[in-house]
């Protein structure tokens, strides 16, 4: 039998990588809560492009299939922690304006996730399974 993978294929596995996101997110904000309830969207946006990077790319790396595609782009570990943040930057231009002001606990968990899956959704759309890339196919055995 013979697999496509495509797109949505990558999809089922990124989950487990927005969870981390989600949990380094509240592990940041929560030692930023030892003085306060809330921070701003500013100063929570910076936290997660200095947090999310390393993370993410070693969640990619560790899991079989993405770290397969990841390897047949010629994509390095090193490569995807350089692309992260201007995917992220770009997820963050496009929620900023939805965003609360202040950030507490709960909305951090809900744009957390929101963002997460906005950068491993474009990660996988613009490098992953790039239009301009030809399908991979393998035997299933």
């Amino acid at each position: 039998m013979i697999i496509r993978l495509n797109f949505l294929g990558i999809l089922k596995y990124i989950p487990n990588i927005f969870l981390l996101l989600i949990s380094l997110v509240g592990a940041s904000f929560a030692a930023d809560l030892q003085n306060a309830n809330e921070i701003t969207k500013d100063e929570w946006l910076e936290k997660i492009n200095g947090a999310v990077p390393g993370p993410i790319c070693k969640g990619f790396m560790e899991d079989a299939s993405i770290a397969k595609r990841l390897e047949e782009r010629k994509l390095s570990y090193q490569a995807c922690v350089d692309l992260i943040p201007a995917v992220s930057d770009k997820c963050q231009k496009k929620y900023y304006d939805q965003l609360p002001a202040m950030i507490n606990q709960e909305s951090a968990e809900k744009w957390g996730r929101v963002l997460g899956e906005c950068i491993g959704s474009d990660f996988a759309a613009n490098y992953l399974y790039p239009p301009n890339s030809t399908k991979v196919t393998s035997e299933e055995h």
